[in-house]
């Protein structure tokens, strides 16, 4: 399992895709949660997920899916929305 987060003002958005064989292929209904709080969701059909009303903060995601190991993205930062000038 592979993952590609991004997290920005107060979302946290990826892509979750499978390793080996089956390199870059989406992984649909991936378990994605962030350690320590309510907010999860799981993947579409894509293997993309969108999480929203996420306070700023550093967190842990963790992601699961039956017949794959676990994978935890450690310190991602999400940030207060920046306005362009």
């Amino acid at each position: 399992m592979s993952s590609h987060v991004l997290a920005s003002g107060r979302f946290h958005r990826g892509r979750v895709t499978a390793r080996g064989e089956a390199e870059d292929e989406p992984l649909v209904g991936v378990a994605v949660l962030l350690q320590g709080t309510a907010r999860g969701t799981t993947t579409n059909a894509k293997g993309h997920f969108l999480i929203s009303e996420v306070s700023p903060g550093m967190y842990t995601i963790i992601f699961s899916m039956v017949g794959y190991r676990r994978e935890t993205r450690l310190d991602v930062l999400v940030e207060r929305e920046r306005k362009s000038s």
